[in-house]
């Protein structure tokens, strides 16, 4: 899928999860997950921290770095 948080989907894939599993593991139904991770809607803190919580403490700004969608 195409991103605008590429740090996030490489988190994803080093543990060998799908943005579906990762919108379960915090409680997004999986379109709200694909709009946010393409950068149609913005995230909120609690949806940020929760994700830095599951992967480990992993820092916000790194994980939440946006790069310009193609």
């Amino acid at each position: 899928m195409k991103t605008v948080f590429p740090n996030l989907m490489d988190e994803l894939e080093k543990r060998g999860m799908t943005y579906r599993q990762l919108a379960q593991e915090i409680g997004l139904s999986n379109l709200a997950m694909y709009r946010r991770l393409a950068g149609l809607t913005k995230w909120s803190l609690y949806e940020a921290i929760r994700i830095s919580w599951f992967f480990n403490g992993v820092d916000i700004n790194y994980l939440f770095e946006e790069k310009e969608r193609s």
